[in-house]
């Protein structure tokens, strides 16, 4: 804590998360202010923003998908993740086109000397990684994961399938098939792979190549034997992208970092249906394409110990695609097929100025860009200060200003389905607006010895917001965020705790809705509390977790009306029940040879340990009682149980 904002985790933390299928412990539920209202590893909502205003990067690598299992299982292999680093505010004038957070992963930037690499398995995949060297001046890092949840399914990844298949169409049609006569397939799995090869050919030079693969895929089958019923969904995400890093000691104070990259998002999804009361055929296809390059270049001058600039280009091209259809045999009136094709280039300059003393710290940026599809150009300064009044104790503050081009919207035309029912699109005029924020914050920090202690104090306003509301678009809206973050940190020889406290309100204002008078975001976490602690004894690993949060904002239905539609309370008046769940994990750690070069770690965690039911969401619909009656149904989506894991592991 304290650089430029950022909070930062070692490579332990991370290690431990994958144990806990990255739910316990993880440095996103450790980190004040960010917030996992569904219980996923993408959807973090930092300070009051939606998942898709955060900025994820791995190896300088754009992911547009940071998750398995949708959303269950993190994308990133944590046994090559060196470091991590978390901005809740107060990021660098180098990083752009987001208004929220910032999370840059690395992998080891260096160069091998000698072999080193692991194995190993849990309860829904296996993985193996690799850094060697090649020669003297080059190496290189592999890693690949592979579920096997389409070969076999263990009760940790039905654990997690309950949870994440619930309210979609694969429970629904086992709920009101009356018929037991009947076949389904639900058939998953995902893989991820990295590669990185590092080469150094003089003491000025250094080049990195890396590369970054993610694919999750669902094919799920369901039919009624006699074949008068049969559906078919099939969904392929892919996230992919590569990234080359140049670096260039002109000088013993100048430096130059060169980046070419490219990512690629591919969404696909098919529904095929075919029935015979009556006789039709139905289909239904959407697309999401994302075709990102770039190039970023930047210098750093040192001027002194205590002062440095750093200033730089930074370009991209974006072409972004979506195509959503539908096709019913017996309603061909009804046929659609709406597609949308943009680009947009970015042109983005950017300038810092670093002083640090041993009492007082400041960073001053400004990053100016232009968006050729909406055609402005935006000037953002950004800024961060620390200074030490007292011995240990710090004042800080931060101020910015920042725009985003690309963000994602909820569609309906695949909603029965009922998963990845939100697309990405660029902004180009008042349907998909450009999204615009600024952030003021103001803390204090206290460190000594092992104790670290960090209040942050924040307000945020966002403006270009889009929601949908009872099927109408939206695009008008604001929102306004503020709160405080509590981080305390007690450390000592053998054991460790966090205590993280943070309390938050943001509301949203829409013309159109609510009388154009405020209401509580949808996701809105009043007050969470979680305290972590961690011992280690001889070679145990012992991690226990509690998490309290108060529940999020929802519309209580009240009745229905004379022609059968729901009259809602006003909107998000209502609060689900608090949220609480206890987690374990612990690890032992041995020796394989006499020579202690080869390693094995065998590890257990438990997941919501008194299997408490939290309700994460509350949505309501009309059906008909057992009389042919409207009424009002009720659809509850409920956190994941008691789910208990097992991790195998060994490293060279």
């Amino acid at each position: 804590i304290g650089d430029s904002g950022a909070i930062s985790f070692n490579q332990t933390i991370n290690n431990r998360s994958d144990i806990g299928l990255d739910e316990f412990l993880s440095w996103h539920s450790t980190t004040p202010g960010v917030q996992n209202p569904n219980e996923t590893v993408s959807g973090l909502h930092i300070r009051g923003s939606t998942p898709d205003q955060n900025l994820i990067l791995f190896d300088g690598i754009k992911m547009y998908n940071s998750a398995h299992l949708f959303g269950m299982i993190s994308a990133i292999n944590p046994y090559i993740t060196e470091k991590v680093k978390v901005f809740r505010s107060g990021a660098g004038a180098t990083y752009g086109n987001h208004i929220a957070g910032v999370v840059d992963i690395e992998s080891d930037n260096k160069l091998a000397t000698k072999t080193s690499g692991g194995f190993g398995f849990n309860l829904t995949h296996a993985d193996a990684f690799i850094n060697t060297p090649i020669s003297k001046n080059t190496s290189v890092l592999f890693s690949a994961r592979r579920s096997f949840t389409d070969i076999f399914k263990t009760n940790t990844f039905n654990q997690l399938s309950k949870k994440v298949f619930q309210n979609t169409i694969i429970s629904r049609d086992n709920d009101l098939i009356e018929n037991n006569d009947f076949n389904n397939s639900n058939d998953f799995y995902f893989t991820d792979l990295t590669a990185k090869v590092i080469f150094n050919p003089s003491e000025k030079d250094n080049f990195s190549l890396n590369y970054l693969f993610v694919k999750n895929q669902l094919d799920y089958q369901f039919n009624i034997t006699d074949n008068s019923y049969n559906t078919r969904d099939v969904l392929n995400v892919k996230n992919q992208g590569i990234n080359t890093k140049w670096t260039r000691k002109w000088k013993k104070n100048l430096i130059q970092k060169t980046n070419f990259y490219y990512t690629d998002f591919d969404l696909d999804y098919n529904f095929k249906g075919e029935f015979n009361n009556p006789q039709q055929t139905q289909t239904s296809t959407k697309t999401n394409l994302i075709n990102k390059f770039g190039f970023k270049t930047s210098f750093n001058f040192i001027k002194s110990v205590s002062t440095n600039y750093n200033f730089g280009y930074d370009f991209t091209n974006n072409k972004v695609n979506y195509t959503l259809g539908r096709t019913n045999t017996n309603l061909p009136s009804l046929d659609y097929l709406n597609e949308e094709r943009n680009k947009n280039n970015s042109h983005s300059v950017f300038g810092e100025y670093n002083y640090s003393k041993e009492r007082f710290s400041l960073n001053l940026g400004v990053r100016g860009s232009h968006f050729s599809l909406t055609n402005k150009t935006f000037v953002s300064p950004r800024m961060y200060a620390q200074l030490e009044v007292l011995s240990n104790f710090w004042l800080k503050s931060s101020f910015e200003i920042k725009q985003q081009n690309i963000s994602q919207i909820l569609e309906f035309s695949t909603s029965d389905f009922g998963l990845e029912n939100q697309i990405w699109a660029l902004a180009k005029d008042e349907d998909v607006p450009l999204l615009k924020s600024n952030q003021v914050t103001f803390g204090f920090l206290f460190k000594r010895n092992d104790f670290l202690g960090d209040i942050d104090f924040y307000r945020k306003e966002s403006s270009g917001i889009t929601s949908f509301n009872s099927n109408e678009l939206f695009s008008d809206g604001k929102n306004t965020s503020i709160g405080i973050d509590v981080l305390l940190q007690p450390k000592w020889e053998k054991y460790s705790s966090w205590l993280r406290y943070s309390f938050g309100e943001t509301k949203y204002t829409f013309s159109n809705l609510n009388n154009g008078q405020p209401f509580t975001g949808n996701f809105n976490i009043s007050h969470s509390f979680l305290w972590s602690n961690n011992l280690k004894i001889n070679n145990f690993d012992f991690a226990i977790g509690w998490n309290f949060r108060t529940g999020i904002p929802f519309t209580k239905a009240l009745n229905l009306d004379t022609n059968n539609n729901i009259v809602f309370e006003e909107i998000n008046k209502s609060t689900l029940p608090n949220y609480h769940k206890l987690d374990f994990s612990s690890t032992y750690s041995f020796n394989l040879d006499s020579e202690k070069k080869w390693k094995g770690k065998i590890g257990l965690s438990l997941l919501n340990v008194y299997g408490q039911q939290n309700i994460l969401q509350q949505n309501y619909s009309v059906g008909l009682d057992d009389n042919n009656n409207a009424i009002i149904l009720t659809e509850k989506t409920y956190s994941l149980g008691f789910t208990p894991n097992i991790v195998f592991r060994v490293s060279f």
